[in-house]
């Protein structure tokens, strides 16, 4: 039987690390572009160019699993038999990890002179999915003052394959940096494990890994050392003058900050902004941890003026004619499912869920910054069906593409609609009002001049924009206020506000193919990062 991965992309990476390279025949993708090319070295079919199938065992990846699985199903394979989802989380052994982390040291050692005293981009987002790249490749070109590398996390990829790409000096971090790896079945003896506890970003980072990876305290512990262990060997050998870091809450972002103030090296957070085509260079986290959000009447009060205003109302208008997104919208027709289902006579409330492992474990911390309110997107949506349910309002449910859970649907009050695939302009566009606890679909709504009410936090908070409720008990006397006001001319008035406060102070231009050009220019130097804090010190 022929095993191949449906997808060529991140996640099928992965699932190739996990089965083991020589298992995997050949991937498959629908989407022409990456057909008849190589992903890690393994051929890309085309669905139409399989001639037979029969013989097939395909992994399919679980964000897109329904619509593939029509689509094998009707080539005559059976779910189990013939295919089946594959859900991202990989344990591996120690002794893989240890072996790994050896040709991760070797690389380190042989590439440590080409890094020293570099900006290091630390993630495997530089070249694959997001075009960070061409962002990095003009900052060069005009003279940035320090030369740039890549500790990549696309750990699918061979190293000197990934510096091919990324047309600068590249290592690959051990397998336990990917997001979805960790280890399990650990033996490292508890002493050498203590001082982790003792440690307190160390031993939140070991906490979040329990709950996200569902693994023991020991192992969770042993995690821990392994990343601490590799990070601080990169950050001692090459001494950078800035490490760029994806995630604020991933577990291997707790111990790369650690290190990095262990060791007195200059840190930002990046990642796509809230508006598309933009980037993020934030020195303390993202969404509600973010610099606007934390300082948000400071950020409220930078100056604009009339040429300012006049370019957030061209950009405003480009990005509600355009509809373009952050993630690529599915070309999926609603009419008949949205006809059926809801009645026009009733209100229609629509919840976005935001990916919930960012706020695995439920802390303080998640807490005063992110989620108030509610543990899990899940918890919120839940909450909010029934206040539908007791109104007779519609409710649709749209999970985040990264947290997609079957169980869901049985969870909500009846009469819920619940939506894993779906364009999310169009979902706004039919709704009355949208409800978001810190994801970035916020933004979309208002483009959309759809009222918005927040359930947690994330840089829109505090700017006049939305309406937001911290307490349980006050959401549904909100839900009705945001009805009867719709998205009001003050808000209007404070979002476009905050459109240009954003693009002349906060967002830079990712430089992606777009009809216009918005956001900041890509800095000079490494001081340039760090402007935003200068303003909101003045």
């Amino acid at each position: 039987m022929r095993i191949a991965i449906w997808g060529a992309g991140y996640i099928g990476g992965k699932q190739l690390v996990a089965l083991g390279r020589d298992k995997v025949d050949f991937f498959i993708d629908s989407n022409p572009k990456k057909c008849s090319g190589l992903f890690c070295g393994k051929k890309i079919v085309h669905p139409d160019e399989l001639s037979t199938w029969s013989d097939l065992f395909v992994y399919v990846p679980y964000n897109f699993y329904n619509e593939i699985k029509a689509s094998l199903v009707a080539h005559g394979l059976v779910e189990k038999v013939n295919f089946c989802k594959y859900d991202g989380k990989n344990g591996i052994d120690e002794v893989i990890l240890k072996k790994d982390l050896e040709r991760a040291l070797q690389e380190l050692e042989e590439n440590k002179e080409r890094m020293l005293n570099s900006v290091i981009f630390w993630g495997w987002n530089f070249f694959q999915k997001s075009n960070y790249k061409s962002f990095f490749m003009r900052m060069r070109q005009t003279g940035f003052d320090s030369q740039i590398c890549v500790v990549g996390e696309n750990v699918w990829n061979k190293r000197e394959q990934a510096e091919k790409e990324n047309e600068v000096a590249t290592i690959i971090a051990p397998l336990n940096f990917d997001r979805d790896i960790h280890l399990i079945n650990s033996q490292i003896n508890y002493s050498q494990l203590h001082v982790i506890e003792e440690i307190e970003k160390l031993n939140d980072a070991a906490k979040a890994a329990m709950n996200i990876y569902g693994i023991s305290h020991r192992d969770a512990l042993s995690e821990i050392y392994y990343l601490l262990y590799y990070a601080e060997k990169v950050i001692h050998e090459v001494k950078p003058a800035l490490v760029i870091l994806e995630s604020s809450r991933a577990v291997r972002s707790y111990v790369l900050a650690y290190v990095c103030q262990k060791y007195g090296v200059k840190y930002l957070y990046s990642h796509p902004g809230h508006f598309p085509g933009t980037y993020i260079f934030d020195s303390l986290g993202e969404s509600g941890c973010s610099v606007p959000n934390i300082n948000s009447e400071k950020f409220s009060r930078l100056p604009v003026d009339q040429s300012d205003i006049a370019k957030a109302c061209e950009i405003w208008k480009y990005l509600y004619e355009s509809k373009a997104n952050r993630k690529c919208q599915p070309n999926i027709d609603l009419t008949e499912i949205l006809e059926r289902k809801i009645n026009k006579q009733r209100p229609t409330i629509l919840f976005a869920a935001h990916v919930d492992s960012d706020n695995v474990p439920y802390t303080e911390h998640v807490r005063k910054y992110f989620s108030p309110m509610f543990a899990t997107s899940i918890d919120a949506g839940v909450y909010l069906s029934h206040i539908c349910k007791k109104n007779n309002w519609n409710y649709i449910y749209k999970p985040h593409p990264l947290s997609i859970n079957e169980q869901i649907p049985d969870l909500l009050a009846e009469g819920s609609i619940y939506l894993e695939q779906a364009n999310i302009n169009d979902l706004i566009d039919r709704s009355d009002v949208v409800v978001t606890v810190q994801s970035s679909v916020n933004y979309v709504a208002l483009i959309r001049s759809k009222p918005v009410v927040m359930l947690g936090y994330n840089v829109i908070n505090g700017k006049g924009c939305t309406y937001e409720v911290y307490v349980k008990e006050n959401i549904e006397k909100i839900l009705k206020h945001a009805m009867e006001q719709g998205f009001t001319p003050e808000q209007k008035e404070a979002f476009r506000r905050h459109i240009a406060q954003n693009f002349k102070y906060y967002l830079y231009d990712d430089l992606s193919e777009r009809d216009i050009r918005y956001g900041k220019s890509v800095p000079g130097c490494i001081d340039d990062f760090f402007s935003l804090e200068k303003y909101i010190k003045k």
